[in-house]
């Protein structure tokens, strides 16, 4: 009797011992999952909390909770001795100790090394294990893996300090728990997601109502773009360029004072060699990443990128091209002073922000070709209406025409002449110095002008982009010393009767085009009186060509009777010879009968 009392004695303490840690297990659990909850997206409490409660109900001294990547790893969060403690997180990312422990894990195979102080074991120990034992004084370990979808996330390692194998329902606890932080990171990695891709959309919305708001002007725009790309991509510094097809021009910096004012001071720049990241985006590279500027190939023969990495400290860092239709408008470059490189979802977000920027170059560049033709309209209608209300008199159309061409090409002065087929006469002038003005009115031969024997032998528009720097030395071109001559000169034949000095070709083409498009009216009047002409005598071929087929129609049907005729007469042309045959011998047969008969 009193051995069955104590067996079912021992029984009830096996179930009260199961049911209290089956209980611990669900409450741990029920702890961990209260975490997650209460700290979305923040991963270090759910850590320790998972951490804690792993080597609480698996009787562990400490362990560490690591995130891995490739053959990379990095503590999230440890327990055990301090100084131990203190080592792993001091480590940042490190390479594996084990690469057989982690083939294992990544094969979703827990690690039970029941004696780290073997002589087995510590034949294979790397420096970092070594360091690592000597400060847990670990003996028996357990590492479970993390992985979703096939794939390795982390580990969780519990230790031992005395020789004690973990056993299959503790092995199951700690993949328990090992199951709970992949959820965990889950989580934050699709609230990470969520957050990003609303700061994105919130970030695209900023700068497209910025674009909306600046009509034509790109400077708001671009500082924007580069701010909200810097902000969601974590780089303190950054600069955006157009190109001009041999230079980058600087349009936008942010970063240190300092350095964004050496940036502005350097101004623009032709890319110095073809290895440089500028160099690489105008050779048709898209993207340009280096992971440490000082160790980058470029940095010892492209002058420009060591100043720039000098000045800066960059040391990670990414170009993104601007570009519309395989056709290159400028870069952007984001970087940090650390040694961090951008992820891939990063430079896809550059790319977004580079792709806005060149949205905002094209609006920039529609907008002003629309003012500018506007603004051309508006100049002509307004000469053609001093055109109609001044007939017969020339000089206020002339003086409109000048006004209108300096104000749209933004010159300062300008000269109206008319040519007579040997002098070229002043018609209208602006902004002209006296002393050159004189001159002009000085009616001057066309022979030996440079400018007007190239407009006579058929020039459309002569252009002197620095009159100081040629060896035109005619009086016209050339005022006297002292005089303030233009910098710039642009000549164009004005229906081949006179010439503009500083003037838009848009009304001295207005006349040329008006004759092209009387002689092209010219053309197509003759052309469509030949149309005529072609189409009345298709007509009446067509017409002779039916008259023909009736014809032949009509003689067929009547040659096929009389082939019948033909053909019953020679029949009958048979018929009676061979009647006339037969005839004759019956006549004869009876001759001779009758003769017989006698």
């Amino acid at each position: 009797m009193r051995q069955r009392l104590d067996e079912r004695t021992v029984e009830l303490e096996l179930r009260t011992a199961e049911r209290d840690e089956a209980l611990a297990r669900e409450t741990a659990t029920a702890d961990v999952l209260g975490v997650i909850n209460s700290s979305p997206g923040d991963l270090g409490p759910v850590f320790d909390a998972i951490l804690e409660k792993a080597h609480v109900l698996c009787g562990a001294a400490g362990g560490v909770l690591a995130a891995i990547e490739g053959d990379r790893g990095r503590a999230l969060t440890v327990h055990g001795e301090p100084k131990f403690a203190e080592f792993w997180m001091q480590q940042g990312w490190f390479r594996a100790p084990n690469p057989e422990s982690l083939e294992q894990q990544q094969r979703g195979e827990s690690v039970h090394i029941l004696d780290a102080a073997s002589e087995e074991v510590r034949s294979r120990r790397t420096e970092l294990n070594n360091r690592l034992a000597e400060l847990s004084g670990a003996r028996t370990l357990l590492s479970v893996p993390l992985r979703k979808d096939h794939a390795l996330h982390g580990v969780i390692t519990a230790f031992r300090q005395e020789v004690r194998p973990f056993s299959d329902k503790e092995i199951a606890l700690l993949q328990n728990f090992a199951a709970q932080a992949v959820i965990a990171m889950e989580n934050a990695r699709l609230l990470t997601e969520t957050r990003e891709a609303l700061e994105q959309q919130t970030a695209t919305a900023e700068i497209l109502q910025v674009i909306n708001s600046s009509s034509g002007d790109l400077a708001p725009v671009f500082d924007a773009i580069l701010e909200k790309a810097l902000t969601l991509c974590e780089a303190p510094f950054g600069l955006l360029r157009t190109w001009d097809g041999e230079r980058f021009h600087l349009i936008a910096a942010q970063g240190d004072p300092k350095f964004t004012d050496w940036a502005w001071n350097y101004g623009r720049f032709a890319p110095a060699h073809d290895s440089s990241p500028a160099g690489r985006i105008v050779r048709g590279e898209d993207i340009v990443r280096f992971a440490d500027a000082p160790d980058y190939e470029a940095i010892s023969i492209s002058p420009g990128f060591s100043a720039l990495v000098e000045e800066s400290g960059m040391r990670s860092g990414v170009v993104v091209a601007l570009c519309k239709d395989d056709t290159l408008l400028g870069n952007m470059t984001v970087y940090r002073q650390e040694v961090r490189p951008f992820t891939d979802k990063q430079i896809a977000l550059l790319q977004s922000f580079a792709a806005q920027a060149v949205i905002a170059m094209e609006n920039a560049r529609l907008i002003t070709e629309t003012r500018e033709v506007l603004e051309q309209q508006t100049a002509t209608a307004e000469v053609l209406q001093i055109i109609n209300s001044s007939p017969g008199d020339l000089t206020p159309v002339f003086d409109a025409i000048l006004e209108k061409s300096l104000t749209l090409c933004g010159a300062v002065l300008g000269a109206l002449q008319i040519y007579d087929g040997e002098f070229f006469r002043p018609a209208a002038m602006r902004g002209l110095p006296e002393p050159f003005a004189e001159r002009l009115r000085q009616d001057f031969r066309a022979s030996g002008h440079p400018v007007a024997e190239a407009l006579l032998a058929g020039e459309r528009f002569v252009h002197i982009s620095d009159l100081a720097a040629t060896h035109i030395t005619h009086p016209t071109l050339a005022p006297r010393q002292n005089s303030r001559t233009p910098a710039r000169c642009s000549v164009c034949p004005c229906a081949r009767t006179g010439c503009c000095s500083e003037l838009s070709l848009h009304f001295a083409e207005r006349k040329r085009s008006e004759a092209e498009i009387r002689a092209a009216r010219d053309a197509a009047e003759a052309a469509y009186r030949d149309l005529k002409a072609a189409q009345a005598s298709l007509i009446q071929a067509e017409k002779m060509a039916s008259l023909g087929q009736l014809t032949a129609g009509i003689a067929h049907e009547i040659k096929n009777p009389l082939n019948f005729v033909n053909n019953f007469a020679d029949l009958s042309v048979e018929l009676l010879g061979e009647l006339k045959e037969t005839t004759a011998r019956d006549r004869c047969a009876r001759r001779r009968q009758a003769h017989r008969d006698r």
